[in-house]
């Protein structure tokens, strides 16, 4: 008997819940290819991705203060001049879910109106790095890799301090 039930307690813990998409969490940034992020509405090219924080200002509100600019939309461009090399940021913010199945209390009760699908949503914020010479200068073959990352590093610093 002792058996059986460390058996259907092992069962239940580990088939409680399901998860049936996926959405990464980003500690500091990733820099990959934006359509292996997100097949949608994403760039081919290699981009600076990490998770925005919404208990802070929305960073395309930070964008637009710092660059001065009167409005934002969910994908923007915006030209900047690094170390007086001149580059267009490509701005996306894309938000992905993540999805449960939780079986646990429809286990205990015994009752399959008891399933519940537990829905978390994840921000992100994606740039990709231009110039008229280099369509994507956060590639790894890029001259200005280094360069472009480094400022970038230093932009995201910039907003999480706020």
């Amino acid at each position: 008997m002792k058996k059986l039930f460390i058996t259907v307690f092992i069962l239940q813990t580990t088939i409680s819940c399901i998860t049936i998409k996926q959405a990464p969490e980003i500690d500091d940034y990733v820099v990959r290819s934006g359509k292996e992020f997100q097949k949608k509405n994403f760039t081919n090219q290699t981009a600076f991705i990490f998770q925005n924080d919404l208990k802070m200002v929305d960073f395309r509100s930070f964008l637009a203060d710092k660059f001065n600019m009167v409005s934002f939309k969910d994908t923007a461009t915006i030209p900047v001049t690094i170390d007086g090399t001149p580059f267009e940021l490509h701005v996306f913010t894309p938000t992905k879910n993540k999805k449960n199945i939780n079986f646990i209390n429809a286990l205990i009760n015994k009752d399959a109106d008891e399933i519940t699908i537990d829905e978390e949503i994840y921000d992100y914020v994606g740039i990709s790095v231009s110039r008229v010479d280099d369509l994507d200068c956060l590639s790894e073959n890029s001259i200005y890799h280094k360069l472009v990352l480094n400022y970038l590093i230093n932009l995201k610093d910039e907003y999480f301090e706020l």
